[in-house]
């Protein structure tokens, strides 16, 4: 859709791009509330019943979460913007996801964690 709305002249990338991005917000945000009612049990950070304190590591966690899957849609939407072709921001976008996955790390449950000091 960029390419086409680019070749028409009809947007500005940045107009373009933060338009694009306040529409994708609301669906982060639902998203991000669905994983975590689905998921942070069961990565096991909720023992037992749900308290304040619980729902407030809950909602960091959300946060998180949301943060992480704006950063990613933000930047393929830049990719996008910035590439001069679809196949180079879907090659870059590629290497991109790849390295990101493999220096994420991984959920650890809090009472696995290893106690310092």
């Amino acid at each position: 859709v960029y390419f086409r709305e680019q070749s028409s002249y009809t947007f500005q990338p940045l107009a373009y791009f933060i338009a694009m991005g306040v529409c994708e917000l609301p669906y982060l945000a639902a998203n991000s509330v669905v994983f975590t009612f689905v998921f942070y049990p069961l990565f096991g950070m909720n023992p037992g019943r749900w308290s304040f304190k619980h729902l407030n590591q809950a909602t960091y966690f959300a946060t998180f979460f949301l943060e992480n899957m704006a950063t990613m849609t933000f930047f393929g939407q830049m990719l996008g913007i910035m590439m001069p072709s679809v196949q180079h921001a879907t090659a870059l976008g590629f290497g991109a996801i790849i390295l990101w996955a493999l220096f994420a790390g991984f959920m650890q449950p809090v009472h696995e964690m290893p106690m310092w000091g």
